[in-house]
């Protein structure tokens, strides 16, 4: 539970002067990226990873989402069909070959087709419920292991965009 003791935050202040903020935070508050590619035929074909991931990177205000998911379900799976493959990265420079297998790191997603740091970073947020202000670094979260079926995300710890990703925009007066 993040709200006991042992996981509250924490500064660490070396003798040399540098600190380390350590802190416990439930990953499952968020979306797994990886879960755009279960290993099962019935969550590939229900497109509901994909369409969840669209809508938090439209709270988030990222409106290029079709084309950024579709460049990450393409990166994690595990074949080479598709347009931003193996193929594509080659003709980059410098040159290198997708992922096609889960995601491991942030760094890594800046490996794909469409994403910047300035995606990820933290914005400063004046009012929790303005629409599209959402961040993706806190709405979406990389667990790497592979997976039968998509993990579940954490409700009492989710955010609003998390939620209205999940539910969709009529879900609003639920979330």
């Amino acid at each position: 539970n993040p709200g006991e003791a042992w996981a509250q935050p924490m500064e660490i202040e070396r003798p040399d002067g540098i600190t380390t903020l350590c802190r416990v935070i439930d990953a499952q508050q968020a979306f797994d990226l990886n879960n755009l590619v279960p290993d099962t035929e019935a969550a590939v074909a229900s497109g509901a990873s994909a369409e969840i991931v669209m809508n938090i990177m439209n709270f988030c205000g990222e409106f290029d989402a079709v084309e950024l998911v579709g460049a990450l379900k393409d990166w994690i799976d595990e074949d080479d069909s598709g347009i931003r493959e193996s193929d594509f990265y080659l003709k980059q420079k410098p040159p290198y070959r997708a992922g096609n297998q889960p995601l491991r790191t942030w760094k890594e997603v800046l490996l794909v087709d469409g994403f910047s740091r300035e995606q990820l970073e933290i914005k400063e947020r004046f009012d929790v419920n303005r629409p599209f202000s959402g961040d993706l670094i806190r709405c979406l979260t990389i667990i790497p292991a592979s997976r039968k079926a998509p993990l579940p995300v954490n409700l009492n710890f989710a955010s609003r965009e998390v939620l209205l990703g999940l539910f969709g925009i009529e879900g609003e007066a639920f979330v």
